[in-house]
């Protein structure tokens, strides 16, 4: 082998070595990259989550509030009912007439709302698990990620083992070449 062809080749071996070193650099960006996005993502769903559980218990403290109010109002209006049938005055039972009617229109519009936030509820539980399904997503594609990585890691590792091993057959052939 003449000096010209062991120089070509000893650049032949230094472009690849570069090439593996930009190979390598581009994939632990890469994968530094992922990291951040899945830590970004999984920071954006817990914030989601915890939002998501605020909004909840908010809607079931409203929901119970206006429950207890709804009895309250249910109670005034059987009081009222009862009043106005024991009450013998024309005028009176008319003022009773309204108040009732008053009462019924409130515990009606108290049913819509307790409907409305029982509705926010179910749909709050639903993003809930929404969310959690998407964490779980994101799990594995943090898993995959990281086989990738160490796929990626093996494989510049037994690219730096034969380059070890070029080195050492690059080495033994140019002392033998220079004894004779």
């Amino acid at each position: 082998m003449s000096s010209s062809e062991f120089e070509t080749l000893q650049e032949q071996f230094e472009e690849q070595r570069a090439n593996a070193e930009l190979l390598i650099s581009y994939y632990n960006t890469r994968i530094e990259v992922l990291k951040t996005n899945i830590e970004m993502t999984r920071n954006r769903l817990q914030l989601e989550i915890e939002t998501h559980h605020l909004k909840k218990e908010d809607c079931v403290k409203k929901l119970d509030s206006l429950q207890k109010e709804m009895r309250d109002l249910k109670n005034i209006y059987q009081k009222q009912k009862d009043s106005q049938d024991s009450l013998e005055e024309g005028g009176s039972i008319h003022k009773s007439q309204k108040t009732l009617n008053t009462l019924r229109k409130e515990i009606q519009m108290l049913d819509i709302e307790n409907e409305v936030l029982e509705k926010k509820a179910k749909l709050t539980k639903s993003r809930i698990d929404s969310t959690k399904k998407e964490t779980d997503e994101l799990k594995k594609q943090l898993n995959k990620l990281n086989q990738e990585k160490e796929q990626v890691e093996n494989e510049c590792r037994k690219i730096q083992e034969q380059r070890k091993r070029e080195r050492g057959d690059g080495v033994s052939v140019t002392s033998t070449e220079t004894k004779n």
